[in-house]
């Protein structure tokens, strides 16, 4: 397992095919147009846990000496090993951060508190429908 930062290749099938389980209704298109915006901001670091081929990512936007992850997926045959872990590790030595946060859904709050990320619980409208969201933050 090796982790490196990407740029030229997150617009690739194989990255979409790992980060479509992070995004809502996701298609190709979406994904590009999510990709062009992640790109063409210069605080956004793209990091890809490869074991031949992608296994995970991991998009953070750093301000400082904190970052906010802007998304993180790991292929759903090789969850709960590690790999989501590994990457904010690795992105959190790499670029020297000092914490990191994020917001989830009940589907990930869970990976969130087992890392260690303290959570708070925040109610949202969502296409006029409430819905529960969570703010997560992990310092060093």
């Amino acid at each position: 397992m090796t982790i490196e930062k990407i740029r030229d290749s997150f617009r690739s099938r194989e990255a979409y095919a790992v980060y479509a389980s992070c995004m809502f209704q996701p298609t190709y298109e979406k994904f590009l147009a999510k990709a062009d915006i992640l790109l063409a901001d210069g605080n956004v670091h793209i990091f890809a846990c490869r074991n031949g081929s992608i296994t995970g990512l991991l998009a953070v936007e750093v301000t400082e000496k904190s970052a906010v992850i802007r998304g993180i997926a790991v292929l759903e045959t090789h969850r709960r090993h590690g790999i989501g872990s590994s990457l904010i590790r690795h992105a959190m030595d790499e670029l020297a951060l000092a914490g990191i946060t994020a917001e989830t859904d009940d589907d990930a709050v869970g990976f969130y508190e087992h890392f260690g990320f303290t959570v708070t619980v925040c109610e949202e409208i969502y296409n006029d429908v409430p819905c529960r969201r969570y703010f997560c933050e992990y310092s060093c």
